[in-house]
């Protein structure tokens, strides 16, 4: 509670170093403590204690709010408790160890990540243990950016727990609270302007950006695609001799598709046949009624998930290049509807064959958005 006093449960103590003894100084008040986490562990979590006397001869360390980026690197100073002995009741000291932690923004384990000043980080891979909280947050220009609020709470959604037992159960990760979100105890302590600091972290809004991360990474995949897809188009209309007006269509997965990780399958097919008939009708005692085979090329692109060793979200965009012969008889342009074409694809030791009925282009045909 705020100003409530503090010298019979804490006091400090100062380590020596070339210039000054050992110093032991109590704690006056409570200046400012966050809200009760009551078992939300992504909550920022601090305190500001007055000490009872003023210390001298030691610098401060400078606070920083600009904020921690993704993948900034980060000292921390920690103390571990430790037993004095094996003895029932010899007491605890504690080990000071300095370790090196990476701050992964954007991860399914901390969805609030909305800019540098979001008010939380999560720190991997990241050795801390119970009684690390509080400890600092020290970039590399020697600033405090934050300090750890707590140690490996897995907090993956539900219908992910079971598809990344594996990854979960490998990842050493902690939590920690942003400066740049913190109210300081002096002035009018208000909290800073940025709206990322006000995010909410209840289950239910957790739930909602971990889904938000998923649809952003898918939709970049499909922006890939279809950039990739419209090219190919492009370059059919290039080659000039372009027999088909494609489309894109959505293929069945197979079942081991799915087991590696495959979410949707994009495929390059015909939709209707580009020649006109007024084009092709000098040539009408010339056309054949046996079929010909047309050398083709046409690619599958597949969005794959995965999980990065820090536990974020992305869907990978793979292309699969076919080379397929376009069988028909040639005759059959003379017709409008109801073209009879069979593409044969030939992938190593796989041979498919694709039978279609397709229709002559119509302007209202090309002008469909791919």
């Amino acid at each position: 509670m705020r100003d409530q006093p503090c010298s019979e449960e804490i006091s400090f103590q100062f380590p020596k170093t070339n210039s000054e003894p050992v110093l032991t100084v109590g704690c006056e008040k409570i200046l400012a403590l966050s809200p009760p986490l009551e078992g939300d562990f992504l909550r920022p979590d601090y305190a500001f204690l007055k000490l009872a006397t003023p210390v001298r001869g030691r610098l401060p360390v400078p606070v920083s709010t600009e904020g921690i980026g993704d993948l900034t690197r980060l000292t921390i100073y920690k103390i571990d408790p430790t037993p004095l002995g094996s003895e029932p009741g010899a007491g605890m000291e504690g080990i000071v160890k300095k370790v090196e932690c990476k701050a992964v923004q954007g991860s399914i384990m901390n969805p609030y990540y909305q800019s540098q000043t979001s008010p939380l980080v999560m720190l991997s891979p990241c050795p801390i243990i119970k009684g690390n909280s509080g400890s600092g947050l020290i970039a590399d220009d020697g600033t405090l950016r934050g300090f750890v609020s707590s140690y490996g709470e897995l907090l993956v959604p539900e219908k992910l727990k079971k598809k990344l037992k594996e990854q979960v159960e490998k990842f050493e990760s902690a939590s920690g609270t942003n400066m740049s979100c913190v109210p300081w105890p002096v002035g009018d302590g208000s909290l800073p302007k940025s709206e990322a600091c006000r995010v909410q972290t209840d289950e239910k809004t957790r739930q909602k950006l971990v889904d938000t991360l998923l649809k952003t990474e898918i939709q970049k995949s499909l922006d890939e695609i279809n950039l990739k897809v419209n090219k190919q188009f492009k370059s059919f209309e290039l080659a000039g001799s372009q027999l088909f007006f494609w489309q894109v269509v959505k293929a069945e997965l197979a079942s081991e598709e799915r087991d590696a990780g495959v979410m949707a399958r994009a495929q390059v097919r015909p939709m209707c046949l580009l020649p006109a008939i007024n084009s092709i009708l000098p040539y009408k005692t010339k056309l054949k009624d046996k079929a010909v085979l047309m050398p083709m090329k046409v690619s599958d692109y597949l969005i794959r998930e995965r999980f990065d060793v820090y536990l974020r979200y992305q869907a990978l965009v793979e292309e699969k290049v076919h080379n397929f012969k376009a069988k028909l008889i040639p005759r059959d342009l003379l017709r409008e509807k109801n073209i009879e074409i069979a593409l044969l694809f030939d992938d190593g030791n796989i041979e498919t064959e694709d039978k279609y009925k397709l229709n002559l282009c119509y302007a209202r045909d090309r002008e469909k958005p791919l």
